[in-house]
């Protein structure tokens, strides 16, 4: 199925419109990963993903994880992303999440491997900023 669908939308909004969601909840140092670290509870040193490196220039979209369902662990009910990668960061082994929007469910796993179908990079974006 098409996750994100919008026709000559900004990136940002082309982003909400996607039905699932995935992300690393830590970054090679072991600081928190969030979208806002405002909504971060428990943490301890959240960094943005936004600003966090030049990866944050890319955002792959269209993906499915692989071995969707080796998950440790998933949760129904949870209301939004923010709250699904906090429920999975109070699980022993978890490195990424899931969510998907309608269920409203969250599946955390001990690795991020996935398969993507496109890789959005800002227009503006010249790459040389990046050592």
């Amino acid at each position: 199925f098409e996750n994100c669908y919008s026709v000559d939308e900004p990136i940002e909004t082309y982003l909400h419109t996607c039905r699932a969601y995935g992300q690393p909840l830590y970054n090679e140092a072991g600081d928190e990963l969030m979208e806002n670290c405002d909504l971060c509870t428990n943490c301890t040193n959240c960094v943005s993903c936004k600003e966090s490196s030049c990866e944050s220039h890319k955002v792959q979209v269209d993906c499915v994880k692989v071995g969707h369902d080796d998950f440790i662990i998933h949760f129904e009910n949870i209301q939004t992303k923010e709250k699904c990668a906090n429920k999975c960061r109070e699980i022993a082994g978890a490195t990424y999440m899931t969510y998907e929007f309608e269920p409203s469910t969250c599946y955390c796993y001990d690795n991020g491997l996935r398969i993507c179908q496109k890789q959005l990079i800002p227009a503006q974006y010249n790459g040389t900023d990046c050592a």
